[in-house]
């Protein structure tokens, strides 16, 4: 087995601090710089796993082999039963169980993240995206945030009275009680899902270690320590289902096949040595915590003592304690003294502590320091909190056993104390690289779709999709001020009910216009296959729009949890044949207009589909990458999307195709699946309810109308954004097609 020191150095962070690495990963939409950092950290760490790792006594299951079906498989058999580190449970009392729980934290509520971008607009169509995405769903808890693994974890951190701040949260990453080596897996998992095309081997091995390598560890062993939680059983089966353990397998089984097919047997062999090595990676990172979890739990030497949380509390607190003591002495000094030492020595200065009369060790709630100082009326009550104010108890308690003794530091404390400053020196390791932003944007449509399918290759597209979208929702905001609008789109202040009747109000319009179908359709059969193809860009990007609404820190919300099913719906809920793009392609190909890839170059620049039509495909995808900041627009024009596929145009629609023998599936498909009963546009309705009914309940009435007028931006954006579509289409159509029969140049 690799030595700690060695695998420490093939995992390292090139010096910066794994909590901060998370923190800026897991708000990587907040932070783009973060990316070269990513791509960096996993291109040097992957060269370390070879060059060191390779070259060394690794356990047997974990040597390199040349890849094979037979071999493949022979070789999982014997990870699986192979026992890694477990614990004797019998020796392990329930303080320790709790800290058990928290030291898989991190992990725990960011599982699954390494493959929570594998299925995208671009990739979503196919079937190893398809069987990745199934995973991903599950771990999500198939659309009900009850079932989400995070919110299974949070109740049972919450059984043993562990309260944590926001995953999204900087205070997350400053509980010292967390081991830093805690952040390690889930900043790899984070790390590796920027790039789901640069580093898909090494994300198929990291995802395979997650069910062959932890389900004989972690989750065993703590399905042991709390043998009788539901909420344990639960998440065991959600995190290391046998089902999609499985589809781990063949997902790699599929993609080098693929491979093999495609290109040649030495490129199978490639693409297996990276997969193998994502499959280290992930050794490395958990049982490097499983070790330090093990020494922190089965060795007192490494239990934290009373004095060595003292003296972390007072590394985190001191800089927010200096200047504020005015005259008050501990010892020889005043307290601001200590404080503004820039060599602030907490041992010695708890030493000085422990001698005054402030403290009494025999009766600690008795002390000074409890009645005058900590208590109602006293110049530090509430300084401290209840956890806190017990290790002040607990180190007074041992006072007698360890004054004159200086206690053994950790260093962990110390660096998580007030990380902020390091995290702005940091910041200027991050490569600005905006050298083609300012051509991306002078790009055309056509461009600027292919960029925004391929954003993974070309990250500088980012700020230029952000400015698109901020234009676009500019142009409808306008909008929503306009006297002149048709009743059913005019700007109102929002309520539950004046939101439910004006829905209601656009569904019966829309409904009750249907007219029984009377032969033959004013649009030719030539009229619709054109038609059809200029609908492409749009359709065979569906549900685009939400492709990042349910990343790791968000997933877990019942907003989120509600438009992840419209999303999942869209896509096909792992299910190629269900997928929508793929539905209309088989209608493309069906009236003989193959299309190129989505995501090629060669798609954008078909002569044939007016470009025009990229205009609202643009705007969806820009809006896309960035969730948080556009979500009262998302919302908006989500409602906007999914409304659209009911009423008499569909209806209508699906007739006239139906008469010149044109497959209307994906026209039904959207009139079935997007109704207002339990469909695509009731769960739109009630996302919007829920995102004001928090507003509302936050920031108040005057917040919650603010971002209700952005929403209503992005439900009028749906018409707005097209407007140039639509009037190509009408003119081009008519020269097309109107105009050369009504000349007698066509019958």
């Amino acid at each position: 087995m690799l030595k700690q020191k060695t695998s420490q150095e093939a995992v390292s962070f090139s010096g910066l601090n794994s909590r901060e690495l998370f923190f800026h990963l897991i708000n990587s939409d907040e932070f783009p710089e973060i990316r070269l950092v990513a791509q960096t950290l996993l291109e040097n760490t992957f060269q370390k796993i070879n060059a060191h790792f390779f070259s060394q006594n690794a356990p047997l299951f974990l040597q390199p082999f040349t890849y094979s079906l037979d071999n493949f498989q022979e070789r999982l058999q014997k990870i699986d039963s192979t026992s890694l580190i477990h614990f004797d449970w019998e020796k392990i009392d329930q303080k320790k169980q709790r800290h058990f729980v928290y030291q898989l934290t991190p992990s725990a509520l960011t599982t699954g993240s390494w493959i929570q971008s594998v299925s995208n607009a671009a990739t979503c169509h196919s079937e190893m995206a398809a069987k990745l995405f199934q995973t991903y769903s599950h771990f999500l808890g198939d659309g009900q945030a009850a079932h989400h693994i995070s919110n299974i974890y949070q109740s049972l951190l919450h059984e043993h009275g562990i309260t944590i701040p926001d995953v999204l949260s900087y205070s997350f990453i400053t509980q010292a009680e967390i081991l830093d080596s805690a952040f390690s897996g889930p900043v790899f998992g984070l790390a590796l899902s920027l790039f789901p095309q640069k580093f898909l081997p090494e994300i198929l091995g990291f995802h395979l270690a997650h069910f062959f390598l932890r389900s004989d560890n972690s989750y065993l062993d703590l399905e042991k320590c709390l043998n009788t939680s539901f909420e344990m059983k639960l998440l065991r089966e959600r995190t290391l289902s046998s089902c999609h353990k499985k589809i781990a397998e063949e997902t790699i089984s599929l993609y080098l096949e693929k491979i093999k097919q495609e290109h040649s047997s030495q490129e199978q062999e490639e693409k297996w040595q990276r997969i193998w090595q994502g499959f280290v990676l992930f050794y490395f990172v958990h049982q490097n915590l499983m070790r330090d979890l093990t020494e922190s739990i089965e060795s007192d030497r490494k239990q934290q003592s009373p004095s060595e949380k003292m003296v972390a509390m007072l590394h985190k607190k001191a800089p927010y304690s200096r200047g504020v003591h005015k005259s008050a002495y501990v010892g020889q000094k005043t307290v601001n003294d200590w404080f503004m030492d820039e060599n602030f020595d907490p041992a010695h200065f708890l030493q000085t502590l422990a001698r005054s009369p402030l403290v009494d060790p025999e009766n600690p709630d008795e002390s000074l320091f409890f009645r005058n100082l900590l208590s109602f009326g006293g110049p530090m009550f509430r300084v401290f909190t209840e956890e806190e104010t017990e290790t002040i108890r607990e180190w007074m308690r041992g006072i007698p056993e360890t004054l004159g003794k200086t206690p053994e530091i950790s260093e962990t404390p110390a660096q998580v104390a007030c990380p902020r400053e390091s995290i702005r020196k940091k910041n200027s390791l991050y490569p600005a690289s905006h050298q083609k932003e300012e051509a991306i944007r002078k790009y055309k449509p056509r461009e600027l779709f292919y960029f925004l399918m391929n954003q993974e290759k070309y990250p500088e597209v980012r700020p230029a999709a952000k400015e698109y979208a901020q234009k676009c929702i500019e142009l409808a905001l306008r909008e929503t001020k306009k006297k002149n609008l048709a009743p059913e789109k005019q700007f109102f202040s929002y309520t539950h009910q004046a939101f439910e009747e004006r829905i209601l109000a656009i569904y019966e319009k829309e409904t009750s216009g249907y007219q029984s179908f009377s032969a033959p359709p004013k649009i030719s059969r030539e009229g619709y296959i054109w038609g059809i193809c200029q609908f492409a860009p749009f359709v065979l990007v569906d549900g685009c729009w939400l492709q990042n609404i349910a990343k790791t820190g968000t997933s877990q919300q019942e907003l989120s949890a509600r438009l992840f099913k419209i999303y999942a719906d869209e896509i096909g809920n792992g299910e190629t044949s269900y997928n929508h793009p793929n539905v209309y392609r088989k209608l493309l190909n069906s009236i003989k207009r193959p299309m190129p890839p989505t995501h090629s170059w060669e798609f954008s620049q078909q002569k044939e589909i007016l470009e025009a039509a990229f205009d609202f495909p643009n705007l969806l995808l820009s809006l896309s990458f960035f969730p948080r900041t556009f979500l009262p627009e998302l919302l908006g024009i989500n409602l906007a999307i999914e409304l659209s596929g009911l009423g008499k145009d569909y209806m209508k629609l699906v007739d006239e195709l139906n008469y010149w023998n044109i497959d209307p599936y994906i026209i039904s498909l959207h009139i079935s699946i997007d109704n207002m009963a339990s469909g695509h546009s009731y769960l739109a309705m009630e996302s919007i309810q829920i995102y004001l009914d928090h507003l509302l309940a936050t920031g108040g009435q005057s917040e919650a109308q603010k971002q209700w007028q952005r929403i209503w931006a992005g439900y009028l954006a749906f018409e707005t954004s097209q407007r140039r579509f639509f009037i190509s289409l009408a003119m081009k159509y008519g020269v097309k097609f109107w105009l050369p029969l009504k000349l007698g140049l066509k019958h």
